[in-house]
């Protein structure tokens, strides 16, 4: 990793020279309808199971009972401005394509 980050580039700007005319307090999404949740859900892969973790299984077969109350919480989240940390993380796995896995240069 040192070897591959030493070949990289400076960069031009720092990141908050793209950060520039920000508004800083908005935020606006249209208000969630619970066909958005079920559509959602009917793409879910399985996440396989563990103690703290609902079934993906089982959250298809609940749908249509669980997606008026979660179009409910998550309008709720965005009009009060509070969004749970639990959904703020996320897992990236970046995916090797083709070429040579060393070149960083690589389009």
């Amino acid at each position: 990793a040192e070897k591959l980050t030493s070949n990289l580039p400076t960069p031009l700007n720092s990141a908050t020279h793209y950060l520039k005319d920000r508004i800083n307090n908005y935020f606006f999404t249209e208000p969630i309808i619970s066909n958005d949740i079920s559509k959602t859900v009917n793409k879910l892969k399985n996440n396989g199971k563990g103690a703290n973790i609902v079934s993906i299984l089982v959250l298809k077969h609940t749908k249509d009972k669980l997606s008026d109350m979660l179009t409910h919480i998550f309008n709720k989240c965005f009009a009060d401005g509070c969004f749970p940390n639990e959904l703020k993380t996320g897992c990236i796995t970046p995916v090797y394509k083709s070429g040579s896995k060393g070149d960083i240069n690589q389009n």
